[in-house]
C-alpha cells in the first residue's frame, strides 16, 4: 500500500507537469489473489478500510481464491480430515499432508513475525528428520518450484538420506513420505511434527478457546496462528467475492467457512461464494487465473464487486480529474512526446487514439 500511495503521487506529479494523461473520472481499484495471495488480498482490504483509504483509492472490493484465511482451520484439517469433509470426497486421509512444504512455511512465518514466537525454534515443532531433508534451505533460496522440491523428496524416498552424521534408510524415509504417484510426495504428520506438537494438534480440548498465557511453544504458536488469521475480528465495508474449492486438500474449504461463521449476516450482500469447483489446490488455481479476465468466466465477479462497491465511491472527488487534456501527443503508456510523432504506431492526441501510418 505504501508503494501504491507513492505511485499515485508520482503519477499526479507527472500529470501536473503535463507529461502524462490524467486518469479517467471513473477509475477504481480491486484486490485479488489466490492461495497465500488470497489471504493477503483480504488482509489488504482490511488495511484499506481500517486506514480510511477506500475513497482515495476508489476501492471496489476483493476477489479471493482458496486462501488460508484461518490458519488454525488449515492445520487442524491436516490432522482431522479423512477424505469426507464438506460433502466432497477426496483422497486426503487423517495425518497426511499432500503439500508438505506448506507447513514449515507457515510455522517459520510465525517465528519471524509474531512477538510471542521470538524464543521458539523450528525444532520445537518439526522433526529433525524432516528438517534434514533440506526443506528450509530450499525455501530460503527461492530457487525451487513445488515440483522440484517434490522431485528432491522423491529421490530421498528412493535412495535414503545422508545429512551430516545422520543417515536415514529408505525404510525410514518411507515412514516420513509416501508417493502415490511419481510426481507426488505426501508426508506423514506423525513424522513431520515433534511428538509434543503432534499430541497438541490432535487434542480437541486444546482448541475450545485461544490460549492467553505465554511461554509454552505450542500455545504460543496456536495464538500466533489465530492472530495472523483474517477471517474474523473485523467487519468488511466493501464486497468480497470468494472462490473456494470443496476439494482443496492444501487450503481446505473450512477457511471460507471460518469467514462465513464470523460474518453470517453478510452473505449475498457484502460477500458471496462460488464453491462449485471440486479440484485440488493447484488445479483450482489454474482455473482461477485462466478465468480471471474481463471477458473470462470470472469477469462477472468484477462487475458484481464494482456495482456493489459503489457506495461511498460515486461522487468522490479526485485531484487527478482536474487537469485538462492538452494538445500534446502521448504514447500508449502515457509518455508525452515533444512533437507530433513521425514513426508508425498508435498514439494518443486530445484523448483519442491516432494511427500514424
Amino acid at each position: 500500500m505504501d508503494a501504491v500511495d507513492y505511485g499515485l503521487k508520482l503519477y499526479q506529479k507527472h500529470i501536473n507537469d503535463k507529461r502524462v494523461l490524467p486518469f479517467k473520472d471513473d477509475w477504481r481499484t480491486f484486490g485479488f489473489g489466490y492461495s497465500q495471495g488470497g489471504a493477503v488480498a483480504l488482509a489488504v482490504q482490511r488495511y484499506i478500510e481500517q486506514q480510511g483509504l477506500d475513497e482515495q483509492l476508489h476501492y471496489r472490493g476483493t476477489l479471493c481464491g482458496d486462501g488460508p484465511y484461518d490458519l488454525i482451520a488449515t492445520m487442524r484439517y491436516y490432522v482431522e480430515d479423512d477424505g469426507d469433509s464438506y460433502g466432497q470426497e477426496t483422497v486426503h486421509r487423517k495425518g497426511i499432508s499432500t503439500m508438505p512444504m506448506v507447513i514449515p512455511m507457515i510455522i517459520q512465518g510465525m517465528i519471524n513475525t509474531h512477538p510471542d514466537m521470538k524464543n521458539h525454534q523450528l525444532t520445537d515443532y518439526l522433526s529433525q528428520q524432516f528438517l534434514d531433508t533440506g526443506i528450509m534451505d530450499w525455501l530460503a533460496s527461492k530457487e525451487f518450484t513445488i515440483n522440484q522440491i517434490l522431485e528432491k523428496w522423491y529421490e530421498q524416498l528412493q535412495e535414503g538420506l545422508d545429512a551430516g552424521d545422520r543417515h536415514y534408510t529408505k525404510e525410514q524415509m518411507a515412514e516420513l513420505f509416501e508417493s502415490p504417484k511419481e510426481d507426488r510426495v505426501w508426508a506423514h504428520l506423525s513424522k513431520v511434527f515433534t511428538p509434543g506438537f503432534q499430541k497438541y494438534l490432535t487434542n480437541d480440548a486444546n482448541f475450545y478457546t485461544v490460549p492467553t498465557e505465554s511461554g509454552n511453544a505450542f500455545k504460543d504458536l496456536h495464538r500466533a496462528l489465530v492472530d495472523n488469521s483474517v477471517a474474523a475480528g473485523w467487519e468488511p465495508k466493501h464486497p468480497i467475492q470468494f472462490v473456494h474449492s470443496k476439494g482443496d486438500m492444501v487450503v481446505p474449504y473450512g477457511n471460507y467457512l471460518s469467514f462465513h461463521d464470523a460474518h453470517p449476516d453478510g452473505e449475498g450482500t457484502i460477500y458471496r461464494i462460488d464453491d462449485s469447483l471440486t479440484d485440488d489446490h493447484v488445479d483450482t488455481g489454474t482455473t482461477f487465473y485462466l478465468c480471471l479476465t474481463a471477458t473470462g468466466e470470472y469477469g462477472e465477479y468484477f462487475q458484481w464487486l464494482d456495482e456493489n462497491g459503489s457506495t461511498g465511491i460515486i461522487g468522490a472527488e479526485s485531484q487527478m480529474t482536474d487537469v485538462r487534456i492538452d494538445d500534446g501527443w502521448y504514447t500508449l503508456d502515457g509518455r508525452k512526446l515533444s512533437a507530433r510523432p513521425t514513426q508508425k504506431g498508435i498514439y494518443i492526441n486530445k484523448g483519442k487514439k491516432i494511427l500514424i501510418k
